[in-house]
């Protein structure tokens, strides 16, 4: 979220999310602006949506506090991260594949562990130092991860007026690679804000992708959270004998060596994924289908084959099949013929690589970088005290007249009169008809 220091909270970003150097075609700030960044909750990957708009900001000169699950010294010397230093998420290494076995499955589990880790972040002396100290910021930027504060910081509005009074929303969307909806002012799109052209690649994969040939390469990510040293040996197996099968190289996003490598297949812990995506050899990625990964396949013109687990990814992996960017699969339906299958679907058949073509080319036409509109609107609302004009006036009303019951009890109630208007003169009537004497044995 974002507050100023007009009033708590005055100015509400909800940020739920090109890179570059942000800011690089507007007009410099009327002035440095100090800035608090809350990103407490969320693995790297979704602290990496809210960098380029962080990193333009310190550009302009503005200063960052940003408290993080992460201490990560970052070279700007306006950014100052505070890490909170609890070990709750996602310090503590979660296996997913295990999770999702649970009855309560990954979101039940997930829920549990960050209600805990937030009652006891508000404990934390950093924590109560920025609560103390918000009134000097002139914005508070906010995941949409947020919780009930109300017991430990009593002299706030309740939450709910807190969302209400948020100035802006900032969506990690896009309207080429989504549905198209209505937005009100106060709703500005800037999805893909982390995407980005590429940089050369190290000379060992350059080498290794080039000289793959026509073949091509297959690139393979489960992404931050989902480690591949957890993926269950069944599957793992499949995989690799699948890969045994292929001729494609692969590149494969997986922390540990393990036997039985293949040598088509490369192994790494860290990979510079947009820049290998870019590289026109790269036929296919496979990924588990994050929001952040299916943006920069969409970007860099890459299909995927999606193995969703959790969250998003089901939702993502099936906007892939119906868009024609790839292929999607469950986990419990993997055997080795169905990933080869799938793989040389999506190899052989143009239809895919010519949709992701034509998505990106969309995604890459706009009249300014998502960078330079978080940047603007972000300053906007610190400018305007909050641009109370950009909020839609159902936002102050109360969920009787959201729900417009006050209208539909004056209809409601109308009816009623005018039946029992109706009733009267077809009474009467009848009355006048065929007397009173015969209406009173008819209604006896």
């Amino acid at each position: 979220m974002l507050y100023s220091n007009m009033k708590w909270p005055s100015a509400a970003l909800l940020l739920l999310m090109w890179t570059g150097i942000g800011g690089a075609g507007l007009p410099p700030p009327e002035r440095s602006y100090k800035v608090l960044v809350l990103l407490p909750v969320g693995s790297k990957s979704h602290r990496n949506v809210f960098m380029p708009l962080v990193e333009a900001l310190a550009d302009r000169g503005h200063k960052i506090d940003m408290l993080t699950s992460y201490d990560i010294k970052h070279k700007n010397l306006n950014i100052r991260e505070i890490p909170h230093g609890l070990p709750h998420y996602p310090k503590a290494q979660i296996n997913m594949f295990d999770v999702a076995k649970r009855t309560s499955g990954i979101i039940g589990a997930l829920k549990e562990r960050v209600c805990k880790m937030a009652r006891d972040m508000y404990q934390v002396p950093h924590v109560k130092e920025l609560y103390r100290r918000r009134k000097e910021y002139d914005i508070i930027i906010i995941d949409h991860l947020f919780h009930e504060i109300d017991i430990h910081f009593p002299d706030l509005p309740p939450l709910l007026d807190i969302e209400k009074n948020q100035s802006l929303v900032l969506l990690n969307s896009h309207f080429s690679t989504g549905l198209t909806v209505p937005l009100l002012p106060s709703q500005v799109e800037v999805g893909g804000m982390h995407c980005r052209p590429a940089k050369p690649l190290p000379e060992d994969l350059k080498a290794w992708i080039e000289g793959a040939g026509s073949s091509g390469v297959i690139y393979f990510s489960l992404g931050s959270v989902t480690k591949g040293e957890n993926l269950p040996i069944l599957y793992r197996n499949m995989f690799i004998e699948a890969f045994s099968k292929l001729d494609q190289r692969i590149i494969w996003k997986y922390e540990t060596d393990f036997e039985g490598i293949l040598e088509n297949v490369m192994i790494n812990n860290w990979l510079p994924q947009q820049d290998i995506l870019s590289h026109p050899n790269v036929k296919v990625f496979i990924t588990h289908g994050g929001g952040l990964s299916l943006q920069e396949a969409l970007y860099h013109s890459t299909p995927v084959l999606v193995l969703p687990l959790f969250g998003d990814q089901p939702a993502n992996g099936a906007r892939a099949v119906t868009n024609k960017w790839g292929l999607s699969l469950n986990y419990a339906d993997l055997s080795v013929d169905l990933i080869m299958r799938s793989l040389k679907e999506i190899m052989s058949n143009p239809v895919y690589k010519e949709n992701v073509e034509q998505t990106s080319r969309l995604y890459r036409d706009q009249l300014s970088t998502p960078v330079d509109r978080a940047v603007f609107w972000t300053e906007y609302v610190i400018r305007h005290g909050g641009a109370p004009k950009l909020r839609s006036p159902a936002a102050s009303l109360s969920w009787v007249q959201l729900l417009l019951l006050d209208v539909l009890a004056v209809f409601f109630l109308s009816v009623i009169l005018l039946l029992f208007i109706l009733k009267c003169i077809v009474k009467k009537t009848l009355g006048v008809i065929f007397g009173p004497k015969v209406m009173k044995n008819k209604y006896e």
